[in-house]
């Protein structure tokens, strides 16, 4: 939803080709990373029914990779409003 969200502000501020490429680029890397995630919780669910502290670290991990993803596509649309604007 964010990427989606970042793709169409690119697209109404007019950042040109690549500010819109480079965030449409950002954004399907954070739905890969969500999908990523998704696969390691369910594996995770699916292979054990008891508390298991390398289930829970394996989530843990795969939650932080797409909170980076996310800090990264932000940082990706931060910097194209810098060049857009500011130069």
């Amino acid at each position: 939803m964010l990427g989606f969200a970042l793709v169409c502000s690119s697209v109404i501020m007019g950042f040109g080709f690549w500010g819109i490429v480079s965030t449409l680029v950002s954004g399907i890397l954070l739905v890969a990373a969500e999908a990523v995630n998704t696969a390691i919780e369910a594996v995770v669910d699916r292979t054990g029914s008891h508390k298991d502290e390398l289930g829970r670290m394996a989530k843990d991990v795969g939650s932080s990779i797409v909170f980076l993803v996310m800090i990264s596509v932000l940082i990706v649309f931060a910097a194209n409003c810098y060049c857009h604007f500011f130069k």
